[in-house]
């Protein structure tokens, strides 16, 4: 018989916050880089007649165990019947035997190192007088991705758009109120973008969202929402004249924002600038002028999902929060 360590959604957002992902997830890439973790490629399940999908993320860090995610989102959860889209779990396994040792709600999970991920990213190609940050999708990804950002940056204004004008002057409200910043929502795309410093696209588009006229000279750009074959949120103009920086380039070739504008011979491989972990492994440049455009494109790597869980379990099995179950 196996004990498991169970861990709600509400235990890991009491346990850990942004400033604790965030340093997960830097720490996941400088391992990444340097081949100390192992990550095959995602397994996807598509359920076409309900509009969903399962993912199966998995992989390891040396210095932490082995694991996988496995989640659905189904976008019609929420208007039919009330539930959220993202849901699914982290499973923990030890590293040397492959004994199970936790489960952890993935919903929060995948909110937080995706948002740490963006953080860190901006840390490395953003520049650092960054005032200014255009939000695109006002979900929840919307929300953690300015989070992260108000860790490192000392941001002053916020434009946001959503595609549903309530939900965007809901975010506006609440994001106003969580981080104390000025969160204004606004009418178009066009004025999230113009004049940002950083730009943020985190909705499900599978048409361009950012007209390349819009960025401003000296911008980041964290596209956040491809992380599937077919979706695209940038004009891929943009692509052509922007330093490129990826989280895998094994995923977002095939699935995250270049993957139409290399299929499509826009740009190639020799496009791309380098994955993160080698710029935050300090063995490649980040931002290198203050006028250069650049962008991250992420996928999101299941090793920040285990690294991140990993982390929550050590806190939780030393303060006694969460629940044990034979199995």
């Amino acid at each position: 018989m196996t004990h498991v360590y169970v861990i709600s959604k509400g235990q890991v957002e009491t346990l850990f916050g942004m400033k604790d992902a965030i340093k997960a997830v830097e720490r996941c890439f400088v391992a990444y880089s340097d081949g100390k973790t192992g990550m095959p490629p995602i397994v996807t399940s598509y359920v076409k007649n309900y509009g969903g999908v399962l993912e199966i993320k998995s992989g390891y860090l040396e210095t932490d165990c082995i694991g996988a995610k496995v989640i659905c989102y189904f976008e019609g959860n929420p208007p039919k019947y009330g539930l959220p889209a993202l849901t699914g779990v982290v499973v923990l396994n030890d590293l040397k035997t492959g004994i199970p040792i936790a489960i952890v709600n993935a919903a929060p999970i995948t909110a937080l190192r995706t948002g740490a991920a963006g953080a860190v990213a901006a840390k490395y190609l953003a520049r650092r007088d960054s005032r200014s940050v255009g939000i695109i999708g006002t979900g929840v990804q919307g929300r953690y991705q300015l989070m992260g950002l108000n860790e490192l940056f000392d941001i002053e204004e916020v434009r946001a758009y959503g595609r549903i004008k309530d939900s965007s002057m809901r975010y506006a409200s609440e994001m106003s109120d969580k981080l104390g910043l000025d969160v204004k929502a606004v009418e178009a795309p066009k004025d999230a973008v113009e004049n940002a410093d950083i730009v943020v696209t985190a909705t499900p588009s599978r048409k361009p969202i950012v007209n390349s006229k819009w960025v401003r000279s000296g911008a980041h750009i964290n596209a956040i929402g491809a992380d599937e074959p077919g979706k695209q949120e940038l004009d891929p103009q943009i692509l052509t004249k922007a330093k490129i920086v990826v989280d895998c380039l094994a995923e977002c070739k095939v699935r995250g924002e270049i993957n139409l504008a290399i299929s499509e011979g826009i740009i190639d491989l020799s496009n791309i600038y380098a994955e993160l972990g080698d710029i935050v492994a300090g063995k490649k440049k980040g931002r290198e002028s203050a006028s250069e455009i650049t962008i991250f494109d992420a996928t999101g790597m299941a090793i920040q999902d285990i690294a991140t869980s990993y982390e929550i379990y050590k806190i939780a099995k030393e303060k006694g929060i969460g629940t044990t179950v034979a199995i």
